[in-house]
């Protein structure tokens, strides 16, 4: 007799993001195809006159669109699907016109344009679209400007422009959103604690984001150095983010403290 469940009992229910177990016990109960949720579609859109496309050679006020792809792959592996729009120039007509083509997805990321500087003006425009804003300041490093709304029936994220700034807010906050979009009825933010490998000191007053350097076995995590939320060569030797707390400056080697996985 079959010991694995009782009749009728439900053994997986909705709202689970299915992995390779739960795959498992699909095909052992006999179900070669289930109903899921559709991935939701993410429109994405970068901001800036200063930003060139990636084949393009940069001029020394130029960056290229690489914000961008960058969330792009943080979408997919997120479970959504990510559709990229042309870059946003800075003046409010042709960012309207292209928040409005990305206000018909699902999600709307935009990154850059969200600072107080002369040139943003992504908040006007969605402010103008009859956007309701739940916020647009979080205390942490890198990421302080970060605006999150709803405008049209569909949400969005400003998400700031320095590239360390777009990836960590985008795990922080964004993917939990995309992942209840995706039917998911629990979201968690995983933070295990490793033992620093040196002293450890941070400005305190933000809970700092910092690159680092998890080891094989996941219990000792090394800081990386860094030359600030610009520096993507940093962030590509580092496989995780240390979370330093903002009331606490001074971290002595050995101690525990919370990891952020890339």
């Amino acid at each position: 007799r079959a010991s694995e469940a009782a009749a009728k009992e439900v053994v997986l229910h909705s709202g689970k993001r299915l992995d390779y177990t739960d795959v498992a016990m699909l095909a052992a109960f006999g179900r070669s195809s289930v109903a899921v949720y559709r991935k939701p579609d993410v429109a994405l859109i970068a901001t800036g006159d200063e930003i060139v496309e990636v084949p393009e050679m940069p001029q020394e006020f130029q960056i290229r669109n690489s914000n961008i792809y960058s969330l792009a792959a943080q979408v997919k592996r997120a479970g959504g699907v990510g559709r990229i729009l042309p870059v946003a120039r800075d003046n409010e007509a042709h960012t309207r016109q292209l928040i409005e083509q990305g206000l018909v997805a699902d999600l709307l990321l935009l990154s850059g344009g969200v600072s107080a500087g002369k040139y943003d003006v992504v908040e006007t425009v969605l402010s103008r679209l009859g956007a309701e804003f739940y916020f647009d300041r979080v205390l942490i490093q890198p990421g302080q400007p970060l605006v999150f709304g709803r405008a049209r029936e569909t949400f969005f994220f400003g998400l700031p422009g320095n590239p360390a700034s777009t990836m960590v807010t985008f795990e922080v906050f964004a993917r939990a959103a995309l992942e209840l979009l995706s039917g998911q009825e629990e979201v968690t933010l995983r933070m295990p604690l490793a033992r620093l490998t040196r002293d450890f000191r941070h400005k305190a007053g933000l809970t700092r984001f910092l690159p680092a350097r998890l080891s094989p076995d996941g219990g000792e995590v090394t800081p990386v150095h860094w030359s600030g939320s610009g520096d993507i060569p940093a962030l590509t030797r580092a496989n995780a983010f240390l979370v330093a707390e903002a009331d606490r400056p001074d971290y002595a080697e050995g101690e525990l403290i919370p990891v952020l996985l890339k």
